[in-house]
């Protein structure tokens, strides 16, 4: 690791590649229990992992390394999913007022903007609806981050709509919120059992207006999480027993 190297480290790529996998593995343990681990706490599960010495100006710039790996190392290119810059747009010009809730995980939301930033698509949200959990010390798994967005939007839980992709946190936190659910699957099709599925699960975000319209009135739904019948196999609909037959308009 060239980092390392600039300050007396000598470290093997394998032992590199490993520390820095065991503080992934660290995040990820935090994160299924709700709790914190931002880039600093990687930085010392790598340092500690590898038992080398290293200065502060050096923790800094492997902080940096940690939270930036894309924009400023050029490591990980960020690139949009497809279809989502149509997909808002649509939205935006519908009337639709967008925001962000994100566990923001090793990239604070500082560097989340500037993804944003650069893949043109910052326009397309309301600033003040914008909620990242480094920000607001909360994750998605409570109300609380969900409740900042809503006020930042001037909006209410009953009419909008959080889309994400991950069940025990997007759609658990968004549903128990107050807010409905549209799980995304095109890039990682969350099956996790301990948790219940979205309203409706798109695979294409060129889906998600017509999801939308789904949850603001569409047919009726089965009972529990049985999938209602749409013949485009990119889109199911879900709705809970406590949900019954309401209907949500599209959302704020």
């Amino acid at each position: 690791m060239p980092l390392l190297a600039d300050h007396g480290a000598r470290v093997p790529a394998a032992a590199a590649r490993q520390a820095v996998g065991a503080a992934y593995a660290a995040y990820r343990a935090r994160w299924r229990l709700g709790q914190p681990y931002d880039a600093r706490d990687a930085v010392e599960t790598i340092v500690r992992e590898l038992g080398v010495r290293l200065p502060g100006e050096g923790r800094r710039r492997l902080q940096a390394l940690v939270e930036d790996p894309g924009r400023s190392h050029g490591l990980l290119p960020v690139v949009p999913a497809a279809d989502v810059r149509d997909a808002l747009l649509e939205l935006r010009h519908s009337g639709v007022r967008l925001g962000i809730v994100s566990d923001t995980g090793l990239s604070p939301g500082r560097t989340l903007r500037a993804y944003l930033r650069d893949a043109g698509l910052a326009w397309l949200f309301e600033p003040a609806g914008l909620a990242f959990s480094d920000e607001i010390g909360s994750s998605k798994r409570g109300p609380a981050i969900f409740a900042r967005a809503l006020r930042g939007l001037g909006a209410s839980a009953a009419g909008t709509v959080h889309v994400g992709d991950i069940r025990c946190s997007d759609v658990a936190g968004a549903r128990g919120a107050g807010l409905g659910t549209i799980r995304y699957s095109g890039l990682y099709d969350d099956r996790d059992p301990r948790c219940p599925d979205a309203d409706v699960v798109i695979s294409s975000f060129s889906r998600l207006s017509a999801a939308l319209r789904l949850l603001a009135g569409g047919p009726p739904q089965a009972n529990g999480h049985a999938p209602a019948a749409v013949p485009d196999h990119t889109l199911h609909a879900r709705r809970s027993r406590k949900e019954g037959s309401r209907s949500r308009r599209p959302p704020a």
